[in-house]
């Protein structure tokens, strides 16, 4: 997927969250908010920068190089659940949550 597609799952996923959820948040933390959904729908790609860098090129796969960024754990899903879990179950305040 391409980086505009997981900015735009981000920030659809975040303003679906909060229509469903529906929190006591002032119009800054809701924006605040927005932004990090934009951020972590995004952030599964992070790693395509240390592919470009690692293998010198901008290709993401070609027939010399068979290696996909995507093979990174930061494409890991589970990954991403444990992230999300983690800061659910040790966040204090509903807002980091």
């Amino acid at each position: 997927m391409l980086p505009t597609g997981h900015v735009a799952g981000g920030y659809l996923t975040g303003i679906v969250l909060l229509k469903i959820l529906k929190p006591e948040f002032n119009p800054n933390e809701i924006n605040g908010l927005i932004v990090w959904a934009v951020f972590f729908g995004f952030a599964p790609d992070l790693d395509v920068f240390w592919f470009f860098f690692k293998n010198k090129t901008m290709l993401v796969a070609s027939s010399t190089n068979e290696t996909s960024h995507r093979k990174f754990i930061g494409h890991a899903p589970l990954l991403w659940l444990v992230v999300g879990f983690g800061i659910y179950f040790l966040a204090n305040d509903l807002y980091i949550k």
